[in-house]
């Protein structure tokens, strides 16, 4: 009886095969239904875990390749030239086909492929990238990898403001493009190059800031003489010609009409949607707002006469 037990031990359960718990009648124990299991899932775990190496290592290597291609795409090698001229500036002799021959006699001297050709004209110096069609295209084709470097023939044909200058150059570098600015003999790259497109940018700025405060100082004097700084004018006021100023007749009717009801207590909020229902058309928009409202009674002053911007001359007498 007890070799038959034995026996019966040793030999695999059926209940093994319906993955139930097996217990020898001997010890209790699973082991051999353990095992044979194991023999089973080893084999697919196995070729589980070589597809999934298997499919990063697919992957990785597309990833390697596509990263490989975007080099090799923005290390194309050529150049792009960017010119850039205001109005001014053609008349004072620094044209576009100037810029133009200096830039291409640089890559022709070192036998720089050219690719293309950005042009801005009549654009100042200080505008945005976004604000420049030429500037914008450039650096849409500089992205997409088509050269890998951008000649200049001057600091001041990309940008005159510094902030601006720096936030070009940047992301170019950020790229991979060099930058090589003819005027200023100078590419990015190197120490020198660094060290003076930083000062150079400044004295860019600069030359800006004077220009700027020459052209404001030159408004101010002339608006001790007659009034005139320019820009626009505070609503209901028209300019026949240069520094002559009138009354515009349907504006002033509403200017009336605001200082009346406001006399009256209303809200600035009340007296906007009176104008509105009225048909009352401000000077920018559609509708009066509150603020509008607010913004023509602080006009008060100079709708009663008072001197214009300092001068000798006053405004037109729109409220007695």
């Amino acid at each position: 009886m007890m070799l038959q037990n034995t026996i019966i031990s040793h030999q695999p359960n059926s209940r093994c095969q319906t993955q139930e718990p097996c217990f020898s009648e001997l010890d209790g124990t699973n082991f051999s239904c353990q095992f044979s299991t194991l023999l089973i899932a080893f084999p697919l775990q196995l070729a589980y875990t070589v597809h999934s190496v298997s499919t990063l290592c697919t992957q990785t290597a597309r990833g390697l390749n596509i990263m490989a291609k975007a080099i090799k795409k923005v290390l194309k090698e050529c150049a792009a030239i960017y010119l850039r001229v205001s109005t001014d500036e053609q008349v004072e002799g620094y044209g576009l086909d100037v810029q133009r021959a200096s830039c291409e006699q640089y890559a022709a001297a070192y036998s720089i492929p050219v690719c293309n050709v950005y042009t801005d004209e009549g654009i100042s110096g200080a505008k945005p990238v976004d604000k420049r069609p030429a500037l914008s295209a450039l650096m849409d084709a500089a992205r997409a990898g088509e050269f890998n470097q951008v000649i200049v023939p001057a600091i001041d044909r990309m940008a005159r403001d510094l902030k601006l200058f720096l936030d070009i150059w940047d992301e170019l570098e950020t790229i991979g493009l060099k930058i090589i600015l003819v005027k200023e003999r100078l590419e990015t790259g190197t120490a020198t190059g660094e060290l003076m497109r930083n000062v150079m940018a400044s004295f860019a700025g600069y030359e800006r800031r004077l220009i700027s405060e020459r052209t404001t100082g030159g408004r101010r004097a002339r608006a001790k003489v007659d009034g005139e700084r320019g820009g626009s004018l505070p609503y209901g006021y028209i300019r026949t010609e240069p520094g002559k100023f009138g009354v515009d007749p349907l504006a002033a009717g509403v200017i009336r009409k605001v200082f009346k009801l406001h006399a009256q207590r209303l809200s600035l909020r009340a007296i906007a949607a009176q104008l509105n229902s009225e048909g009352f058309a401000p000077q920018r928009g559609k509708q009066w707002y509150a603020p509008s409202v607010r913004k023509l009674i602080l006009n008060e002053a100079k709708y009663r006469g008072a001197p214009m911007n300092e001068s000798p001359v006053c405004w037109p007498v729109v409220l007695t």
